[in-house]
């Protein structure tokens, strides 16, 4: 049972069209059941939330995790990752939540730093599983490239790395030329594309086959299958999945 304290009514639609607080619940619950059941994700894991927001999938991980386990989310929202400390860090002494000073346009304008300038605050070979969900849906492909040799570095031998996209193949294509897909990814930019040609961090999509070649690059096998939603068929607004294990 979600505590409803753990709930931020305020700032919850800035992660996505949660006005329904059930909705905002059954979301999270689904990614968490996704990561035990094909990423198993055990109940000791040293676990990295990249993009954490504020605790969309971390109530379901509160009960879950054992007291042994460690936790540590980072976000660039400040107020997502003042909310998490003041709800959540202050009852949980090994869920960990820090605040990146990273610059995008939609979510901390102001933030000193580029993705691509960021090394990740964490040590080589750290975490057992790492989660982004619905963050690679939000950077173009240097970008991407970026955080995914950051991750391979943190990233312990034998970890998991679970992240969700749009992506781009042969299916998905058809679907954003038969209009029946979730959002119309027609603007290229980058190795990647975009719905929104002005402000095209609100969404992107990254091309299949390129996201293989950049997990091989950095030594993460992906463990098939691909999992593959339904965005694209009928316009809801779920995303693809891929789990990984580094080499």
């Amino acid at each position: 049972m979600v505590d409803d304290r753990l709930i931020p009514d305020e700032i919850r639609t800035w992660v996505g069209p949660f006005s329904d607080k059930e909705l905002y619940i059954k979301s999270g619950r689904e990614t968490f059941n996704d990561l035990v059941k094909y990423g198993k994700l055990e109940r000791n894991s040293t676990v990295l939330d990249a993009g954490c927001g504020c605790g969309r999938l971390t109530i379901h991980l509160l009960d879950y995790l054992a007291r042994d386990a460690r936790y540590e989310g980072f976000d660039i929202c400040p107020e997502h990752i003042e909310w998490c400390k003041n709800n959540i860090e202050k009852d949980y002494s090994n869920f960990k939540f820090m605040h990146l000073d990273i610059r995008k346009d939609a979510y901390n304008p102001n933030g000193k730093y580029r993705v691509i300038e960021t090394r990740l605050p964490y040590g080589d070979n750290n975490f057992d599983f790492i989660i982004a969900h619905s963050l690679f849906t939000h950077m173009i492909s240097n970008e991407f490239d970026h955080y995914i040799s950051e991750f391979s570095r943190v990233l312990k031998r034998n970890g998991i790395l679970y992240a969700s996209y749009y992506l781009l193949n042969e299916n998905s294509e058809n679907g954003i030329r038969n209009k029946t897909s979730c959002l119309n990814f027609r603007f290229k930019i980058d190795d990647c594309y975009t719905f929104d040609e002005k402000n095209p961090e609100e969404g992107i999509a990254q091309i299949e086959l390129y996201v293989k070649e950049i997990y091989n690059s950095f030594d993460l096998e992906i463990i098939e299958p691909v999992y593959y939603s339904n965005w694209f068929r009928t316009g809801e607004f779920t995303q693809d999945f891929i789990i990984a294990r580094k080499n």
